[in-house]
């Protein structure tokens, strides 16, 4: 069985950084939609799993706050 990534949320947020500055180099005005990281069912008694996902979307959700271009 293959396991997940072992990104750090800091990780994921410089990646979608990375992703976004990529996009916008080629397509300046276009809208880009973040779908927020669900809490997976096989995580739902692991209290630190659903805590990085949702520091995650937290994350996310600020950085997108200060780009218009961003949803």
């Amino acid at each position: 069985m293959r396991t997940r990534g072992r990104k750090t949320p800091s990780d994921v947020l410089s990646d979608y950084r990375k992703l976004v500055k990529a996009v916008h180099a080629v397509l300046r005005n276009i809208r880009i939609v973040y779908i927020s990281l669900p809490h997976f069912y096989r995580d739902r008694g692991n209290p630190d799993a659903n805590a990085r996902s949702t520091l995650v979307n937290d994350m996310i959700a600020e950085a997108t706050e200060k780009n218009k271009r961003l949803v």
